[in-house]
């Protein structure tokens, strides 16, 4: 799991970079924890950590009107292990991510390196 989360990690964190707040696009999980009058319930159940950051998946709940929202969170730690960056995928993000996934296991990894000789 560590390897496949090294190696895909490029690609993760332009995606979790386009996270934007301020007259920029605003992903569906920043929307839904954005909302005014309401209370949110979050629940955090860790996945992994690589080095200073720590993989989750974060359940936000809406106990107001019952909506839930579930999403992938990215935490890195800054010094002292004080709370540094963070960032979230929500459910329609991780799904494009499993099938690039997907795509990438099943079209590029099982083909031989450039340069070999069939036989």
């Amino acid at each position: 799991m560590k390897k496949i989360v090294c190696l895909f990690l490029p690609v993760l964190i332009p995606l979790v970079a386009l996270t934007q707040v301020n007259n920029r696009a605003v992903s569906p999980t920043e929307a839904f924890a954005e909302r005014t009058g309401t209370v949110l319930q979050k629940r955090f159940d860790k996945i992994g950590k690589v080095g200073t950051l720590t993989i989750q998946a974060e359940y936000i709940t809406d106990l107001t009107t019952g909506d839930k929202m579930p999403c992938i969170r990215f935490d890195v730690s800054g010094a002292d292990n004080l709370s540094g960056h963070y960032a979230m995928l929500d459910t329609n993000e991780v799904n494009e991510l499993i099938s690039f996934l997907k795509y990438i296991t099943t079209n590029i990894t099982p083909r031989p390196p450039i340069g070999t000789i069939a036989g």
